[in-house]
């Protein structure tokens, strides 16, 4: 029976020092378990932590570039209204400008057709003057020639009166050598 006693003791006293290893081992796992468990549950909880203040910090800055860029983008449509407005401004003034020159132009059309009448009105007043002044030459020399011509008509008609009194002064003188000579008839 000893031999059967050592196949029957021999794996109790393996199990035995299995068992006592096993509960040492299993007593001081289950601590270093909870241990790695808690460290675990540690650096998830900083990690996590890590993670909430990187995500607030994340979200800090995304609501600061949010802002800003809303910032650069109100400044960018401010400073393209603008430029928008001085285009617009520029545009109408530009038109005005062209609305401008034309009406100068017809202005200018319209006094050089203004001009050209005026110079045609000044031609003719001139001929007029001309015309006026070779009639008033005519007329001076007209009536010098008449007060030459009535002169010499005035001097006629006193010849010729002087003729008439003559002539009748002849008759007269004929009469009477006539009468005369009736009576020495």
């Amino acid at each position: 029976m000893k031999k059967k006693s050592i196949y029957f003791i021999a794996p109790l006293i393996g199990l035995v020092i299995f068992g006592a290893i096993y509960w040492n081992f299993q007593s001081g796992y289950l601590k270093k378990q909870e241990r790695i468990e808690q460290t675990r549950k540690q650096e998830r909880d900083a990690k996590a932590r890590l993670e909430a203040d990187s995500k607030k910090q994340a979200y800090d800055e995304a609501i600061a570039a949010q802002v800003k860029r809303k910032k650069e983008r109100e400044e960018k449509d401010k400073k393209d209204q603008e430029e928008r407005d001085a285009r617009q401004m520029a545009y109408d003034d530009r038109n005005k400008a062209q609305r401008e020159v034309a009406k100068l132009e017809d202005s200018i059309k319209n006094l050089t057709k203004q001009l050209e009448e005026v110079k045609k009105e000044i031609a003719d007043l001139d001929n007029a003057k001309k015309l006026s002044a070779e009639e008033e030459d005519f007329q001076r020399k007209y009536a010098k020639q008449a007060e030459v011509n009535r002169q010499s008509y005035a001097a006629i008609l006193v010849k010729i009166q002087e003729a008439d009194k003559a002539a009748e002064e002849a008759a007269r003188a004929a009469a009477i050598a006539a009468a005369a000579a009736k009576k020495k008839q």
